[in-house]
């Protein structure tokens, strides 16, 4: 995939990405003043580091279950860091693997079969898919 306004971004001079960012800046504060809940972006002043470019990636396993193995947190997914949702969907994952067992056990059925752990790996990925298609 190719992002022309990211190559044209990292190819301007400081001064000239400085000034295109804090007009950004603006247009973003404009865009929400009348949101209650809006807190508004400051001005950038200077910049401090070198720019560098972060793609954003994400990733999902096939699979996360197959016959006494389910994947969880990063081992299923991962979402660029600064979305910010990484432990949060581990945590997640966790939570419906718990359940998942806890209702498996109680039917009596093999917590380590795949049929069994089919609605751990249904949750998840409905989850962890939209979230990352959300960022």
């Amino acid at each position: 995939m190719e992002y022309p306004e990211f190559e044209y971004a990292m190819k301007l001079k400081d001064e000239l990405f400085l000034q295109t960012l804090n007009n950004l800046i603006k247009q973003v504060n404009k865009q929400n003043q009348n949101k209650a809940s809006y807190r508004p972006i400051g001005r950038i002043e200077q910049l401090v580091n070198k720019r560098l470019p972060f793609p954003l990636n994400s990733l999902q396993a096939e699979n996360y279950a197959k016959h006494r193995v389910a994947l969880v947190g990063d081992a299923a997914h991962s979402i660029h860091p600064l979305a910010g949702l990484g432990v949060n969907s581990g945590i997640l994952d966790s939570i419906l693997l718990a359940n998942n067992i806890i209702s498996n056990k109680k039917a009596g059925n093999d917590i380590g079969e795949v049929i069994s752990l089919s609605g751990y790996e249904t949750a998840s990925k409905t989850l962890n898919y939209g979230n990352s298609m959300a960022m």
